[in-house]
């Protein structure tokens, strides 16, 4: 087409007007650029290989394409009204010129809209497969991500962020930023105890059955030891700075605080007995199983103490941030941290065999011998298999960040920045975990 209107304005190029013949000659452009380009079927295909899903409409705006007349109709009409010119040019009046530039501008203008016509047509196209691409690929993760069946019952009355849960017995127990404890009878949901004593948020409890007593620990540096029965308690002093962290085994308590140093406790006696140093950083996370214990830091490292000499056999590098939680399983050792990163490692060589992703920083996690589970900074509980390093689920558990969880039975219980306790009851195979 371009080359027979190209012949054409040969023709013209002495007879029409100079200001007519360049109306023309825009005009062919224009045609030229519309008749070479793709179809609006081959532009589509090239931007996406897209089967419809079911019955899902896909929405092609307002646009007809059939109230346009396509570019080589327009092209003949403009070849047709060239000839005419050709044919009036030796003898044109002004008004036949005048005429035949308002043809000429009436056919400019129709190939404009045109043109708008096809680009709005394959903009909401395209619009349209961008939208069902994005629904189809939510359907797709919400399938990948909550896969099984799950319920859960939450507890509300602390009036701040919850930094340590426990189940145990049919009792919910957690410490709050809000300076208490609650205990809440887990079948009626009803609050039995609320331990009020501490002076600054409470960011680390444990609840000893065996005698019907909650050990917390608090930033306003302190240790209490409190009576469920009687509704006293004990307070235990040692650290400089917030104590950020304990674990308990019968009458052996261990504390970790922001003094960067590690107490190891006789509770018969309320006697610290050992103290261990080596961290440069204030201790976030403690984990002991027999003589064998681990802590994380602010120091970014882990460290392997031995409980009966008291002395760091391995400093674990590979974070490259504050350490908030650790857990370990036979040879197998899990830390999460500020990187957001939670990592495996071997606990005997502290070689790092995994490296699990996460959005915001790691505050929290727990293991059994098939899966792992994880909190962070997002409202999201994640699992993981522990052979592949895969996630496996992710659920919306709270409306903010995940601080504690713990791993209970068939039960796993999460405490939430959103002042929430969540237990969660996973009614698939949950056996497994």
């Amino acid at each position: 087409m371009e080359e027979d209107l190209g012949h054409h304005h040969k023709s013209l190029d002495e007879d029409l007007p100079s200001h007519l013949l360049q109306d023309i000659q825009d005009l062919a452009v224009l045609s030229s650029k519309l008749d070479d380009s793709p179809s609006l079927d081959n532009n589509l295909n090239a931007e996406v290989n897209l089967e419809p899903q079911g019955n899902t409409p896909i929405e092609r705006g307002t646009t007809n394409r059939e109230s346009f007349s396509s570019p080589k109709t327009i092209a003949r009409d403009l070849l047709s009204s060239q000839d005419e010119a050709a044919r009036r040019s030796s003898g044109s009046t002004d008004d036949e010129v005048w005429e035949l530039r308002k043809e000429l501008s009436q056919l400019k203008t129709q190939m404009q809209v045109m043109k708008e016509g096809y680009d709005t047509e394959v903009k909401n196209l395209r619009d349209a497969v961008s939208k069902l691409l994005v629904t189809q690929s939510k359907k797709d993760l919400k399938k990948k991500f909550a896969r099984g069946s799950h319920e859960a019952v939450f507890y509300s009355g602390h009036s701040a962020g919850i930094y340590a849960v426990q189940y145990e017995e049919e009792l919910v127990m957690s410490g709050s930023g809000d300076k208490t404890i609650r205990v809440w009878n887990a079948r009626s949901k009803e609050v039995v105890h609320v331990l009020s004593g501490h002076q600054s948020g409470v960011c680390c409890l444990h609840y000893d059955k065996d005698r019907h007593r909650i050990i917390s620990g608090s930033w306003d540096k302190t240790i209490k030891i409190w009576d469920l029965q009687t509704g006293e308690h004990q307070t235990l002093k040692a650290h400089v700075n917030g104590v950020r962290c304990l674990q308990v085994r019968g009458q052996m308590m261990v504390s970790g605080a922001s003094d960067k140093i590690i107490f190891v406790w006789n509770l018969a006696q309320a006697q610290c007995e050992l103290i261990l140093k080596g961290h440069e950083g204030g201790v976030y996370c403690l984990e002991f199983r027999g003589n064998t214990l681990v802590s994380g830091s602010a120091d970014k490292t882990i460290r392997v103490w031995d409980l009966e000499t008291g002395k760091c056999s391995k400093v674990i590098k590979g974070h490259t941030g504050e350490i908030f939680c650790v857990k370990f399983n036979r040879n197998l050792l899990l830390s999460g941290s500020a990187d957001k990163t939670l990592r495996m490692w071997d606990l005997e060589s502290g070689d790092c065999l995994k490296l699990m992703l996460h959005p915001e920083p790691v505050y929290t996690c727990d293991m059994t011998e098939n899966f792992i589970w994880s909190g962070c900074g997002d409202p999201y509980l994640r699992m993981f298999d522990v052979k592949s390093g895969q996630c496996l689920r992710v659920i919306k558990a709270h409306a903010d960040g995940i601080y504690s969880l713990q791993l209970q039975a068939d039960k796993l219980i999460t405490g939430s920045s959103d002042k929430t306790i969540g237990v969660w009851r996973f009614l698939d195979d949950f056996n497994r975990l």
